[in-house]
């Protein structure tokens, strides 16, 4: 296999293939897309938030890692640490395109605190995924702006249902690409267009995203925001494209001030073998599979190999059960093997209340407060303990460790669920009424929704 290679920043770390000369060069213009979209997006990063980046040197090799060309990129949000992996596409006049894209999703789910609509966070990843940087300068907003005109003519009739997709729309049952493009376009009137009065709209963008999130209609809320009837709405955003130039505008980044980039250092077989089982493990199970396997070639005693075989029941003689009681026998101090132990013991008791299932809850607590002993960031051990004393009857004492997931992932319905359901077994129903409220209007599983529905009444 090739050799893979690591370098790290004080925002994220790389792991990649690729020439070194070429890691680098990456690294430092993903650093001057930091620096810009750090100034775009409100909030602040959360502890522990460093970002794992994996980039296949090109788009070819990361279609045969996952063996599918149906995504060429993608960023995984997760309570110990989110994961990038993109291609670049070398052969393009934007070979960094989907690495910005990829990176502009992850500034988004760090740092803002409430739900970001999908049309916006995927407009505002094309929109930053079409950053030129050339040295210091930046330019940014540059599109092509007949395509912009037809994708707005394309969804033209449609564009409310795209924008009122509660909670999201799902774009595989429509035109993909055309959303896409249509998001794109009215992303980039929100950052360069003007409302009716002449006012930049870009000094509107965080209060029509905190009133999205707070239920409002975007198909009403946009045309208000900027001045026009409802049904004026698609000609000013052409208008826009029409009539505004330049399209663009350009910044300089100091590039003296981004912080320093390790030594980039190669990494063995071994190591190399588990990043790409780790990767791979959710979306390709097979690929993952031949990685362990031949990972444990070099080391079979290995426990993440355990860990790793335990999400692949399917492919695996053994149960996910068996696999981590293995990894903890060969590494009792393993963190991955004890929040998975977690996991497992507690996933089928979350609404269960007999006598065996607090029996596991119990244990289950157990193994996420030796993960916490060691490493006391893991937020994914933490939102598990909370929940498992949470519905152990002790609502106080998980409130705690709940309240560390949120500071993580302060969009994610599911820990603003529980959250509620915290606060409002311990009698404090206006915190409960504002993450049961959250957790309704962002959930995607009706049958969530409907929990924190009945949580309220």
């Amino acid at each position: 296999m090739p050799q893979w290679c690591e370098l790290r920043t004080a925002e994220f770390e790389m792991y990649s293939a690729m020439p070194k000369r070429q890691m680098v060069t990456l690294a430092k213009s993903l650093q001057a897309l930091h620096a810009i979209a750090v100034d775009l997006v409100p909030g602040t990063f959360p502890k522990r938030s460093l970002l794992k980046v994996i980039a296949f040197e090109d788009i070819d090799a990361f279609v045969a890692e996952f063996q599918s060309d149906e995504f060429i990129g993608f960023m995984q949000p997760s309570m110990r640490q989110h994961v990038l992996a993109f291609g670049l596409a070398v052969h393009t006049t934007h070979p960094n395109q989907v690495a910005y894209h990829e990176y502009t999703h992850y500034i988004s789910r760090s740092r803002y605190n409430h739900f970001i609509p999908m049309w916006y966070e995927e407009g505002f990843a094309q929109y930053l995924g079409m950053l030129e940087i050339s040295g210091d300068r930046v330019t940014i907003g540059e599109v092509p702006y007949r395509s912009m005109i037809r994708a707005i003519r394309r969804n033209g009739p449609k564009w409310e249902t795209i924008v009122d997709g509660v909670p999201r729309l799902d774009w595989h049952e429509h035109d993909y690409a055309a959303h896409y493009e249509f998001a794109h376009a009215l992303t980039h009137f929100l950052h360069h267009g003007n409302d009716a009065s002449g006012n930049p709209m870009r000094e509107k963008v965080d209060g029509i995203l905190i009133d999205i999130s707070n239920g409002a209609q975007p198909s009403e809320l946009l045309p208000k925001v900027a001045g026009v009837e409802p049904a004026e709405f698609m000609r000013t955003l052409t208008n826009h494209f029409r009539k505004t130039r330049p399209l663009s505008y350009r910044i300089d980044v100091d590039s003296a001030s981004f912080s320093p980039i390790s030594e980039v250092t190669c990494m063995d077989e071994l190591d190399a073998r588990i990043l790409l089982a780790n990767l791979l493990v959710r979306n390709n199970p097979e690929r993952a599979l031949m990685h362990i396997n031949r990972g444990m070639k070099i080391d079979a005693e290995h426990p993440m190999f355990q860990v790793l075989l335990s999400y692949l029941p399917e492919l695996d003689s053994k149960t996910p059960y068996e696999r981590t009681v293995i990894a903890l026998e060969r590494d009792p101090k393993n963190v991955d093997a004890h929040v998975r132990m977690g996991d497992l013991l507690s996933y089928n008791c979350l609404d269960v209340f007999t006598d065996e299932c607090e029996n596991l809850r119990h244990i289950a607590t157990q193994h996420y407060r030796h993960a916490l002993n060691g490493d006391p960031m893991r937020v994914d051990a933490a939102f598990g303990l909370g929940v498992s004393l949470l519905r152990s009857a002790r609502a106080g004492d998980g409130l705690n460790y709940l309240k560390v997931a949120y500071e993580r992932l302060p969009w994610n319905a599911r820990i603003n669920l529980f959250l509620g359901d915290a606060y409002r077994q311990i009698g404090n129903n206006t915190r409960a009424s504002f993450h049961l409220n959250r957790a309704i209007m962002w959930e995607i599983e009706e049958a969530v929704r409907q929990q924190a529905i009945e949580m309220m009444n």
